[in-house]
Parts: structure tokens; sequence; C-alpha cells
């Protein structure tokens, strides 16, 4: 999965490259603002499903208290670097140098994306944002219309908000 997935996006930022004449650091910065409209729309299904079930489901409380605080982080980082762009983004790369985590390549491939991030005018940033967040609601609304639909067509009979929360889950 993790090979079809790198697959997939390096197509997707070369198609926008050549089908479309769009810079390969824009491609990263178009990607990379879905990805936070997909972990904007989870961290709130996580939010609202766990709230729903959450006296049945003790043996997850703190796998879903870490979820949500992971996402929550990434979110927070990513709102940070929108508002205060480069000196948030300066103070950063200083802690992760620090840290000696520039090293490790993801973290200095993230540390890339904020710059470009910081550098991207902030109305461009929320108009394309608002599209990937509308974008995200509407697959995962259809994806858990789907699930639910097809354990129904098994006669699987569960509460729809334990199957919102294991869909949110998975």
């Amino acid at each position: 999965n993790y090979f079809a997935s790198t697959a997939g996006i390096a197509s997707n930022l070369v198609l926008f490259r050549a089908e479309h004449g769009v810079k390969v650091s824009r491609s990263v910065i178009i990607f990379f603002l879905t990805k936070i409209g997909d972990l904007i729309i989870l961290w709130m299904a996580l939010g609202v499903s766990s709230f729903l079930v959450w006296q049945t489901i003790e043996v997850f409380h703190g796998f879903v208290l870490v979820l949500a605080s992971g996402i929550g982080l990434i979110l927070l980082v990513f709102f940070l670097t929108l508002l205060f762009r480069q000196k948030f983004v300066s103070s950063l790369r200083k802690t992760v140098d620090t840290l000696r985590l520039s090293q490790v390549s993801f973290i200095q491939k993230g540390m890339n994306t904020l710059d470009a991030l910081s550098e991207t005018e902030l109305g461009t940033v929320a108009r394309l944002l608002g599209t990937a967040f509308i974008l995200s609601a509407i697959y995962f609304l259809v994806s858990l219309l789907w699930i639910y639909t097809s354990f129904r067509t098994f006669n699987f009979q569960q509460d729809p908000q334990v199957i919102f929360f294991v869909s949110t889950l998975m």
C-alpha cells in the first residue's frame, strides 16, 4: 500500500506539471492542502463518533486520545504556519536543527513543504483549503454511506454510531 500510494502521489505531481504546467512546488502545496482537508474531516469525525460511543469503548480511550492529539498537533502546526508564516517556520526549523531532527528525510521534506506553504499567498491557501475541506467532507460522507449500506446489505445489525466510529478509525 505504501508503494502504491507513493506512486500515486508522484504521478499526480508529474501530471499536474505535464498536463497543466503547474510547478512541482505548487503541486506539492495542493497535495498537502488536500491531505490537511482530509485530516480536518477525520479529526472532527473522530471527535463526534468517539463522543457518541465513549461509554462503550473504554478499551480504546487511550488510543483515541493519542490519535486525536496527534492529528490535532499536526493541524496546530499547519495553522500556526498560516498565521505566523515565515517567523513560525524559521523558529520551528531552528528547533528541528537543534534537536538534529533535520537529518531525518521525511522531517526535512516536511520542513521544505512548510517553507513553501509559508511563502504562498494566504488567500490562495484559504481558497484551496476550503475546496479541499468540502471535497474531503463529501468523500468521507459517501464512504460512510457506502460502508453502512454494505453492512445493511449483509444484514449486519449494529448501531449506526458504532459503524460511524469504526469507519472513522479505519
